[in-house]
């Protein structure tokens, strides 16, 4: 009997040592797939970190310029404003003086007219004469009024076209802002791609820790069943009684 369970302890080590490297095997097969894992989500999180940056970089810089381009534009359409304008109280100034000028030649005229008359003995308050005169009143006078028209029509024309480049110029304004937004919102990609590279790395960290854990649980039950074999092993071959060896001599009591 003591010959069976002792060959049966020899087999049974065996066994046990055998589980416990293919236990070792499989639980450096575990912890070598862990790192692996682990080494790809940091690639991947690095990678994921660096187009990131690089996106948010081109996106800032081409938003900066565009809104500097935005802001140039703007103050070019100030300025256009202003010369409009300015070009507008100059054409009203030259009407104004142009009318002057109207009435002073016109009064001129009269007294030269007065003065020729006066010179040939000939009345100039009545007759022909004050008709002549009143005619070329009121022709100075339409002169006047068309010069006044035309120079209200052209002040108001570049009044207008002042207007309309100062309007140009808010919404060249509203437009660099809109790029001020656009920097803002390429600052949230930035961070949620950020977030998003730390979340897939402690995703890959949890499932390798559960693909080692995994790689010891199961070495663990494999040792274990060596062992558990073993000890029903030897429990068996207590049981066993041993074979008697023909021709053996008889025992003192048979």
């Amino acid at each position: 009997m003591a010959t069976i369970a002792t060959a049966t302890l020899v087999v049974g080590i065996a066994g046990v040592a055998a589980s416990a490297a293919s236990a070792g095997v499989s639980m450096y097969g575990s912890a070598q797939s862990a790192a692996a894992q682990r080494a790809a989500a940091a690639n991947n999180s690095y990678l994921t970190r660096e187009q990131a940056d690089a996106t948010l970089a081109v996106s800032t810089y081409q938003n900066n310029l565009n809104k500097a381009v935005a802001m140039a534009n703007a103050g070019i359409a100030d300025q256009n404003a202003a010369v409009y304008h300015g070009a507008a109280r100059t054409t009203e100034n030259l009407g104004f003086e142009q009318e002057a000028r109207s009435v002073m030649n016109q009064d001129a005229q009269q007294s030269n007219i007065r003065a020729q008359y006066g010179a040939s003995g000939i009345e100039g308050d009545t007759g022909s004469p004050l008709s002549v005169a009143e005619h070329q009143g009121y022709v100075a006078q339409i002169n006047r009024m068309d010069t006044a028209y035309n120079t209200n029509v052209a002040a108001m024309d570049k009044d207008w076209q002042g207007a309309l480049s100062s309007y140009q110029a808010t919404l060249d304004r509203e437009t660099a802002k809109q790029y001020d937004y656009a920097n803002q919102m390429a600052q949230w990609s930035h961070a949620a791609a950020y977030a998003g590279a730390a979340v897939q790395q402690t995703t890959a960290d949890n499932q390798a820790a559960a693909t080692e854990i995994s790689g010891i649980g199961q070495s663990i039950g494999q040792v274990g069943g060596a062992f558990q074999s073993l000890g029903y092993d030897l429990n068996m071959s207590a049981r066993t009684p041993s074979p008697k060896i023909s021709g053996a001599p008889p025992t003192p009591n048979s």
